[in-house]
């Protein structure tokens, strides 16, 4: 990192960031170039980070998947765009936490209910313990990220 002063070294810090964003940006290998997809997520922090993600049960980001489950993550939150008489001075304001490591399916449906019912606390969901249709539950793949690698920075000023 170039500019040591905006790393975030404190988990409850990356922590904020995760439950401040509401994209999380994850990158694919696919040849010639990555395959960025962004997604809704939930995500649990005990041991170690955990995301979470749905989707449909085909296309093209899980045949790469299935043929190489290693990604990079990003996701940002806070933006304000500083602005200043000079153009070059200009910049933005933002706390971003990038990581990589592993994407595996949840196949256990008590499991993947568990997992749809994080990522519906992730959005702020006010009911009681939400109701999925079996039908799309079984239509519906659940992801889960196992984080290896993380590293946040901010830029405040």
């Amino acid at each position: 990192m170039k500019h040591h002063t905006r790393e975030i070294k404190e988990n409850y810090e990356l922590v904020d960031i995760l439950k401040n964003a509401v994209v999380c940006r994850i990158a694919i290998n696919a040849l010639p170039a990555p395959y960025i997809v962004p997604m809704s997520f939930g995500f649990t922090w005990e041991e170690s980070l955990l995301i979470f993600f749905h989707c449909a049960h085909e296309g093209r980001k899980l045949d790469l998947l299935d043929a190489d489950n290693r990604v990079g993550f990003e996701l940002d939150t806070g933006h304000e765009l500083l602005q200043s008489e000079k153009p070059c001075d200009w910049g933005m304001r933002y706390r971003s936490i990038i990581g990589t490591w592993i994407i595996t399916k949840v196949v256990e449906p008590e499991e993947k209910t568990a997992v749809l019912d994080t990522i519906m606390r992730h959005y702020q969901y006010k009911g009681e313990s939400p109701h999925y249709d079996e039908a799309i539950l079984k239509r519906t793949v659940v992801l889960m990220l196992t984080v290896d690698k993380i590293s946040g920075k901010e830029k405040c000023q």
